[in-house]
């Protein structure tokens, strides 16, 4: 708690017991939580991320969207409509977050109240951080078991897809020929407040109106437009064309490898 006065070699001692150093302040080495704290506070910061990607693939899953299906042993029936398929274990995982947020502000508040060095309040620092630790890791491996075990509606997703998602890709077509993008935002709004009037889609507007109304776009440019060509076209580091995706994927599983002999090792 404060020192002693026998003269021990402390980094002998802290190195033949396997410490990377002694503490500097005993004081503080035996009243601090930090290290509790933010473990429990990576601990939440992962379930808030698993809860955003179940929330995405519970609407995702929905009669409104089906562009995911479930297998039959990650979801449950209805107790009142036979039709439905459940998607239970996402849905946990999403409310099993809210669990973790609380364990971090449990810490935080039993930490300000008390004065230096050790309190016997202290004492309650453990069970945060083993529910946060048992939270964290239940719901990496139910979000593994999820992601194995459905399946991807692509036929429904591409139904879902109206070319009004390419208005960007129009702007972006005219900026590669040398315009601003300003003025090639001002040309491509043009075009969607007229498809926004008329209720149809931008190339159906394309199609009905006179050529110098869209110029100095084409009908033919609106019309060569694809989503796949608009999501391959953004190869920059970081973006979500196929290559910088499998970049992204090559360097997590590296990652991964690293911690995972570190922690074999």
């Amino acid at each position: 708690v404060a020192g002693h006065p026998f003269g021990i070699d402390r980094s002998f001692l802290a190195e033949e017991l396997g410490f990377g150093a002694i503490s500097e302040n005993s004081l503080d080495a035996v009243g601090d939580r930090d290290f509790a704290i933010e473990f429990v506070f990576n601990c939440s910061l992962i379930c808030s991320h698993l809860s955003r990607l179940s929330e995405e693939l519970i609407i995702w899953s929905s009669s409104e969207f089906g562009y995911v299906r479930w297998r039959g042993d990650l979801a449950t029936g209805s107790s009142l409509m036979p039709n439905k398929k459940n998607p239970d274990l996402v849905e946990l995982v999403r409310g099993r977050s809210a669990q973790t947020i609380g364990e971090v502000v449990s810490m935080l508040t039993l930490l300000k109240g008390i004065p230096s060095s050790y309190q016997r309040d202290l004492q309650e620092d453990k069970q945060p951080v083993w529910r946060s630790a048992y939270v964290a890791q239940s719901n990496l491996v139910a979000i593994a078991a999820a992601l194995e075990g459905i399946e991807f509606n692509q036929k429904k997703m591409l139904e879902a897809l109206t070319d009004d998602t390419l208005a960007t890709e129009m702007a972006d077509l005219l900026v590669d020929r040398g315009l601003p993008f300003r003025d090639c935002y001002r040309v491509v709004s043009k075009i969607a407040a007229e498809a926004r009037k008329r209720e149809c889609s931008l190339t159906e507007v394309a199609q009905a109106v006179d050529p110098e109304f869209i110029a100095p776009l084409t009908r033919e440019d609106i019309e060569g437009l694809t989503p796949e060509q608009s999501v391959e076209r953004r190869k920059a580091p970081g973006g979500t064309a196929r290559e910088a995706v499998d970049t992204q994927l090559d360097e997590a599983a590296e990652v991964l490898k690293f911690y995972k002999e570190k922690l074999e090792g």
